[in-house]
């Protein structure tokens, strides 16, 4: 499996779309074959970064288990600007399917994200040592309406928290499909049992070994000439088979195209 694939490279950023079971990198002074982080210096060799070659290149960083885009910084130049500018200057959007069906079809969260005390893996909604993070969302298709099985969801992030979509969507009530850290094994169940209920299903037809989550855009201006530059991933094989499954299961109740912007 190809680690990522290049969708645009010049010598100061390259835009990729990193495949899902890839760390984005390694720990600091630890032997790192096998993360992002190293496939990039495989490719550029040595990349800028403010704490050492094992994050070289990387201003922002998606989870093991999703896939899709990343910005990666190939000069000092670009570095720094993406570094300094990147809540204002890179723009991101992600699609996934969420357990149910949200009460609102749109709307946003705003809710401060910390570290788990009881988890060092996970992360929690914190409304007091947290760090503010907002997460706009809009329901793209309603999957088995009947039975409320999934919602095919278009994400916009105005901040980038670890786990930020996984933990929101797990607050609202609404967690991403495939999550094994935020998404009860209950609610999982329960889905799968409402829709073997209602509908005709292969055995393991709803199952995903991933969590259902995908970067599928990315824009920002250019740190050389402040050109638009536009990035566009669409859904892997895995969760276009999934998603495929689920439209096919019962009549779908379109909300838009997929394809659109929020």
């Amino acid at each position: 499996m190809s680690a990522f694939a290049v969708l645009h490279e010049d010598r100061h950023i390259a835009l990729i779309n990193k495949a899902a079971g890839i760390t984005t990198h390694g720990a600091p002074n630890k032997t790192d074959t096998d993360s992002l982080a190293a496939h990039l210096r495989a490719r550029y060799g040595t990349l800028p970064s403010d704490d050492g070659s094992y994050r070289g290149g990387l201003v922002h960083r998606l989870d093991k288990h999703t896939s899709g885009l990343l910005v990666i910084a190939r000069s000092q130049r670009a570095y720094t600007y993406l570094r300094d500018n990147f809540r204002t200057k890179v723009h991101r959007w992600y699609v996934g399917l969420v357990y149910g069906v949200p009460s609102a079809m749109s709307g946003s969260i705003c809710a401060p994200i910390g570290k788990d005390p009881h988890s060092y893996r996970k992360r929690r909604i914190d409304n007091d040592t947290g760090k503010p993070a907002v997460t706009h969302y809009h329901v793209l298709q309603v999957l088995g309406r009947d039975a409320l099985v999934a919602s095919l969801v278009r994400f916009r992030l105005d901040t980038g928290r670890t786990h930020q979509i996984r933990v929101h969507m797990a607050h609202l009530g609404y967690p991403i499909w495939g999550d094994r850290l935020y998404a009860p094994m209950r609610i999982h169940r329960q889905a799968v049992a409402r829709a073997h209920k209602r509908f005709t299903l292969a055995e393991g037809a709803l199952e995903l070994n991933r969590q259902a989550l995908h970067a599928t855009e990315l824009a920002l201006h250019h740190p050389d000439h402040q050109g638009y530059i536009h990035g566009y991933a669409p859904l892997p094989t895995d969760i276009r088979g999934l998603l495929y499954t689920l439209r096919n299961i019962s009549n779908i109740s379109n909300v838009s195209d997929a394809g659109g912007s929020s």
